[in-house]
């Protein structure tokens, strides 16, 4: 489970994901939204935050037609409800996946009615009292292998560029990265999607070379890795 926070706007972050997300995150979105609505819907009438198994008995004792609730303590999830503005963004890029996701492959996606279902739950979302006001960045989920060092990454933007980036800027490098660096090799984009401005049209033959070069020159090898053109 993840966002994947390409960019700050939710729609833009859609087009820019790889074909295979796009199959994949509109079910992982529609897990989120639903399992916070049924949260806030706990609190409201139990006055306390639920744990997994107590939310999904009162799925099951309500005969709730959300989503079985799952991943509730998850980073991405818990950021979801930390505002109503984290909430709608979510909804919003939801929606925007399964609009990507007709759009690459002339289909509508399993998910696509579950998501709009949650504007039938507009009265819990809108008593909930969520713990902040505005909109907050994306809380970061991906192993440490893959995380840039922060410092870092404020530093050379202040000291090389001059820039002085905010947290949204630190989370959207930090996926990109993740994307360039973690899921090269199945990156592909459908209908002239992918985002070459940070991700190169010739990334999988860079990434690739270099692999194969560490490879070749670890030992002598019988049968070296092939490069590719770049």
């Amino acid at each position: 489970m993840n966002i994947f926070a390409l960019s700050k706007c939710p729609i833009e972050s859609a087009e820019q994901m790889i074909d295979k997300h796009v199959i994949k995150m509109p079910t992982e979105t529609c897990q989120m939204l639903h399992t916070n609505i049924l949260c806030m819907q706990y609190v409201q009438e139990h006055g306390k935050e639920p744990q997994l198994k107590e939310l999904k008995a009162f799925h099951q004792e309500i005969g709730s037609k959300l989503m079985k609730p799952a991943m509730l303590n998850h980073p991405s999830t818990i950021w979801a409800r930390q505002s109503l503005a984290n909430f709608d963004w979510l909804y919003q890029h939801g929606l925007a996946l399964c609009e990507e996701y007709t759009h690459r492959y002339d289909k509508e996606h399993g998910t696509y009615e579950r998501i709009i279902d949650c504007i039938q739950h507009n009265s819990i979302i809108n008593n909930y009292q969520f713990p902040a006001n505005e909109l907050t960045p994306v809380t970061i989920a991906m192993d440490d292998s893959y995380r840039l060092d922060r410092d870092v990454f404020y530093n050379t933007a202040r000291v090389q560029y001059g820039i002085e980036y905010d947290e949204w800027d630190f989370v959207i490098e930090s996926y990109r990265h993740y994307y360039r660096e973690g899921k090269w090799e199945f990156a592909e984009w459908r209908k002239d999607r992918q985002p070459i401005d940070w991700f190169p049209e010739n990334w999988f033959a860079i990434k690739w070379n270099r692999r194969a070069t560490a490879y070749n020159n670890a030992q002598p090898r019988k049968y070296p890795m092939p490069l590719m053109e770049e």
